[in-house]
């Protein structure tokens, strides 16, 4: 399933604003009140910096430049075409550390799909990547954790690829009747004898009883 438009990641020569030259050093002063302003905050929008900061935000874009960068904020664009950033951890970032612009492609595609996940084959068709590459990329986000290949019940011997904190979709995973992506028979037995036995006790018995 595909984002909005309105909800996707900015990549490549987009993830910057448009004032001002990255600096990594920035200023030190403002560097540390943007660090502080942005601890207790997951989401933040253009606006917001813009109205808080007033006339040291000229100050601040190379320091947002440098956040980019750093995978520590990540732009995307509201549906009125405003901006407004998502804050990730040092933690989360350090995950990001050394991809390329490949990499995040590829990431960009899978956490579109959301939990629905996103099969190689789509990947490849979208990135225009080679196999051999894609598979590569693929095996690196999934050793940092950024990522996770999950069977499908619908074709055992494909997988497809989520976020890794995201929870697959009901028709890749089957639900409650499924351990494994495999259909859990003693599962479903032992519920069959449950039913059974609620039922000659209590003589009948509705779904919402049950």
């Amino acid at each position: 399933m595909e984002e909005p438009a309105s909800k996707r990641p900015r990549t490549g020569s987009d993830s910057s604003v448009s004032v001002g030259d990255s600096n990594s050093k920035g200023n030190a002063q403002i560097r540390r009140r943007f660090e502080k302003y942005i601890s207790s905050k997951s989401e933040i929008q253009d606006k917001e910096l813009r109205d808080d900061f007033g006339a040291a935000y000229a100050s601040l874009v190379p320091v947002i430049n440098d956040f980019l960068r750093n995978r520590r904020l990540q732009l995307f664009q509201n549906a009125d075409a405003s901006l407004f950033y998502k804050v990730q951890t040092a933690e989360v970032a350090k995950k990001y550390e050394g991809l390329d612009q490949n990499h995040m492609m590829v990431l960009q595609e899978i956490t579109q799909s959301g939990n629905k996940g996103i099969w190689l084959k789509i990947i490849r068709l979208k990135t225009r990547l080679a196999q051999y590459e894609i598979s590569k990329i693929l095996k690196n986000l999934e050793k940092r954790c950024l990522i996770k290949a999950v069977k499908s019940i619908t074709s055992k011997n494909k997988k497809v690829y989520v976020l890794y904190d995201v929870i697959p979709a009901r028709e890749h995973t089957g639900g409650p009747w499924y351990t494994d992506q495999e259909f859990d028979e003693e599962f479903v037995g032992f519920v069959g004898k449950w039913i059974k036995n609620v039922i000659k006790v209590n003589g009948s018995c509705s779904i919402t009883e049950l």
